[in-house]
């Protein structure tokens, strides 16, 4: 049983009691085969399971953004995929809170890199 409660703004918060867990889903063959929409590195192991990029950190949450670049993606804090694409050749990750989290650039090249085509 989970309890929530509001946040200074308004946002509700979800207080997790002892018994409950939280799963991560975690694919059964890690190997990376597909590239991230954001940054065509070749970080994905499944497309569409909400996975995150580990150069770019993007949430693959669905081909429909690959579809509608300029849609909000919720998964992705409302950047839409063009936007991403844009902070990613500037800031390095997908949207400026991440750049924290993202792969050091020298670190990039254990990753393939697949040009999307246009």
């Amino acid at each position: 049983m989970t309890d929530q409660t509001k946040d200074i703004d308004g946002d509700f918060e979800v207080d997790l009691d002892d018994e409950d867990e939280i799963e991560w889903y975690q694919p059964d063959d890690p190997t990376p085969r597909h590239a991230c929409p954001c940054c065509d590195y070749v970080t994905l192991p499944e497309r569409y399971s909400y996975l995150i990029c580990p150069v770019c950190f993007w949430e693959d949450e669905g081909p429909e953004f690959e579809e509608a670049p300029l849609e909000p993606s919720g998964a992705n804090h409302g950047f839409t995929l063009a936007e991403s694409r844009h902070n990613f050749k500037t800031i390095g990750a997908c949207h400026p809170e991440m750049v924290p989290h993202v792969l050091p650039l020298e670190d990039h090249a254990q990753y393939a890199y697949q040009a999307r085509e246009h």
